[in-house]
């Protein structure tokens, strides 16, 4: 497995998180950025042909039942139906899907 962090992109000047196997993009997204900045990075990963997962910050405190708001519902892998969530606190990434 070839992972690497950070790289340079330069086909659409992007630098995502984790880069899996030149085919997976892993967005790491702890700080504040737009529905339309997500949307606008993931198309263009995707026009590359590169499989896009956002993991976001768990603001949920263990709950069962969550109401997303439009940015965490942009978050959601729209072939998988996965949201990931990351617990710092605990240290668990947690995977929700239908």
């Amino acid at each position: 497995m070839a992972v690497q962090i950070e790289p340079y992109l330069k086909v659409c000047h992007q630098i995502p998180d984790i880069l899996i196997n030149n085919k997976i993009i892993l967005e790491i997204q702890c700080s504040p950025i737009t529905v339309e900045q997500l949307q606008t990075r993931t198309s263009a990963y995707n026009k590359l042909g590169y499989i896009v997962i956002w993991v976001i910050e768990d603001r949920f405190n263990g709950k069962s039942v969550i109401s997303l708001n439009a940015f965490q519902s942009a978050c959601i892998n729209p072939y998988k139906h996965q949201l990931f969530l990351w617990n710092a606190r605990k240290q668990v990434l947690y995977c929700f899907k239908n």
